[in-house]
């Protein structure tokens, strides 16, 4: 409801009139402000009233008022917010029922439908499963011949009996043992028992 604040355009009036003329337009102008303070404060109180009823009953009043009312005005915002969650929750809902359905599906040849009745497709083209091909132009790496490389023709360059030879023969560098402990004529002269002069 909008306030009749037309009085005070009156307070600018600076024409001549008579006194019984300016005397009307005061009677006017008191009772205009009158009922414009009354105005004011009922709307004020009204608007109050809406404030605490709508903080105090976020959800609405049974049999009043309601964001589940389609003309509500006092809680239009709830119910703008309820409908946008209602539309998100439906688009998740969807989605998830599409997920389960595409999870929880199974192919015809998987679940044995139809079982020894003719498809009239290609061989493996009704299982849901990736195919070898087996064709060696499209494919030859899956047909290599590893055959000459783990028996190759070509003859070794030593014989085994010379690498026999070789593996027995001990090892022996500059006259020093492989373990590389002295030299042999130390060696010996170490092993040798020594021989003390006899006391008689």
């Amino acid at each position: 409801k909008e306030i009749d604040d037309s009085f005070i355009k009156l307070y600018e009036n600076k024409s001549l009139m008579l006194p019984s003329e300016r005397y009307k337009e005061h009677l006017h102008m008191k009772k205009a402000e009158a009922q414009w303070r009354q105005d004011r404060e009922n709307l004020f109180r009204y608007r109050k009233r809406m404030q605490v009823l709508e903080r105090h009953y976020p959800n609405g009043v049974t049999g009043l008022d309601g964001p589940l009312h389609e003309n509500t005005e006092l809680y239009k915002d709830r119910r703008e917010q309820l409908i946008r969650q209602e539309g998100r929750k439906a688009y998740a809902a969807a989605g998830r029922t599409e997920h389960l359905g595409y999870q929880q599906h199974a192919d015809d040849a998987t679940a044995s439908r139809n079982y020894g009745t003719e498809p009239g497709l290609v061989r493996s083209r009704d299982i849901g499963i990736q195919r070898k091909d087996v064709n060696p132009e499209k494919h030859p790496v899956r047909f290599l011949d590893t055959h000459s490389r783990l028996f190759p023709s070509y003859s070794p360059t030593r014989s085994h009996l010379e690498s026999n030879q070789r593996c027995r023969q001990p090892p022996r560098v500059e006259g020093r043992r492989a373990m590389g402990f002295a030299s042999t004529a130390r060696d010996a002269q170490h092993q040798a028992p020594s021989r003390l002069p006899s006391s008689s």
